[in-house]
């Protein structure tokens, strides 16, 4: 996979395998925009900007971190408010800041909740007119961690891409999405039919798969032996039990033990975490939910796998000896289908998906799961 240098605004993303050459030019707005400051006063002399010239807001693990340029004027005030109401939180300011710049620190908040940054000049906790707002969302520390192999989100709008090179909107089709892992990869689709397309998953933007679409990204540098996926997701199949394999993420080959995919069983409302020609031999208790947004961890370990949905576990599958094997050289991997074959695919929509290169320990699976469950306002429990 191959990028143009980032400049903000245009990237171009090529994809050369054996099998695949795709490109693909996505439109991203800069992360974090400029405004104006005040040009001068009714007589020409400059003044002070009533909000900063530039912010940055960057949300880490149960906090929210806020920067922005020094500019001589009377101290900005800096809160956080829950989207849903409540009392604002208050910025703390951090003592070892780069020159010339304030940082300040929100801190005990919830990972997952929605929280709208405000900054303002003011006396007292009262604000003047106008207050900067920024909308941000904390997440677990793992999430910026190296063992982040993918993490796709299409609640950001900046990683969305659509074929003309501008943003996509609601009911239109989705040819690129950014990974918001460390490693920055590009999920492409080249041909128009097989787009996914914007939608909504409860007030949240994600995207919606009608059983033939899909994503694919360059599978090097995939976990080739143990790993963890969770995802948020609609099943919107209304027969799930009327219709075979749709794969929600899948890597590898089509050989016994040489793959890694999650998907909903062949004529089977359950859910698999399986290793290619393994599903068979596994014996889930709850099945996928429909019409509804779930939360579902796959576990890839060396001596099997495990599953679970909305924070209870599934099964456990102890893989007979045969069937432990490394994930085989395949060039693709794929979101809403698998790359050997992409009609198998996934109807209903994704919100959020993440690969981790390990086995998450339980504490770690939970922290995810919560950060979603909170996120995507999760609140069915699964079918036994």
């Amino acid at each position: 996979m191959e990028l143009t240098r980032w400049n903000g605004r245009l990237i171009t993303v090529t994809v050369v395998t054996t099998t695949l050459l795709m490109t693909a030019v996505l439109f991203l707005r800069p992360p974090f925009g400029l405004v104006p400051a005040g040009a001068g006063g009714p007589d020409g002399t400059s003044r002070a900007p009533e909000t900063p010239p530039s912010l940055v807001v960057v949300p880490g693990d149960g906090q929210i971190r806020v920067s922005w340029p020094e500019d001589g004027g009377s101290p900005y005030h800096v809160d956080a408010s829950p989207e849903g109401g409540g009392a604002p939180t208050p910025c703390r300011p951090v003592a070892a800041s780069p020159p010339l710049v304030s940082t300040c620190l929100l801190t005990g908040l919830i990972n997952g909740a929605g929280y709208l940054v405000s900054v303002y000049r003011g006396t007292g906790g009262t604000a003047s007119l106008p207050v900067r707002t920024r909308r941000a969302v904390p997440r677990p520390a793992l999430l910026a961690s190296a063992d982040t192999t993918v993490w796709l989100d299409p609640s950001n709008y900046g990683a969305l891409g659509a074929s003309d090179g501008r943003q996509p909107v609601l009911g239109s089709s989705v040819a690129v999405i950014r990974d918001q892992s460390a490693h920055g990869r590009m999920a492409v689709q080249a041909e128009p039919t097989r787009r996914p397309v914007l939608d909504q998953l409860g007030r949240l933007s994600a995207l919606r798969f009608d059983g033939g679409d899909s994503l694919l990204l360059d599978a090097r540098g995939f976990p080739n032996r143990t790993s963890t996926v969770v995802v948020v997701a609609a099943q919107d199949d209304p027969r799930p039990d009327l219709s075979c394999f749709r794969h929600i993420v899948a890597w590898g080959v089509q050989k016994l033990g040489q793959a890694r995919i999650l998907h909903k069983g062949c004529n089977s409302a359950f859910a698999f975490a399986e290793t290619f020609g393994t599903w068979q031999q596994q014996v889930p208790r709850l099945m996928w939910p429909t019409g509804q947004p779930a939360v579902i961890s796959a576990v890839f370990a060396g001596d099997g796998t495990m599953a679970r949905i909305d924070e209870t576990e599934s099964y456990r599958w102890n893989a007979p000896p045969d069937t432990r094997r490394t994930v085989g050289p395949g060039d693709l991997a794929a979101i809403g289908a698998a790359p050997w074959d992409l009609q198998a695919g996934w109807k209903g929509r994704i919100g959020e998906l993440m690969v981790f290169a390990r086995v998450l320990t339980t504490a770690e699976i939970k922290s995810v799961e919560d950060y979603l469950t909170t996120k995507w306002q999760v609140t069915g429990k699964p079918d036994a």
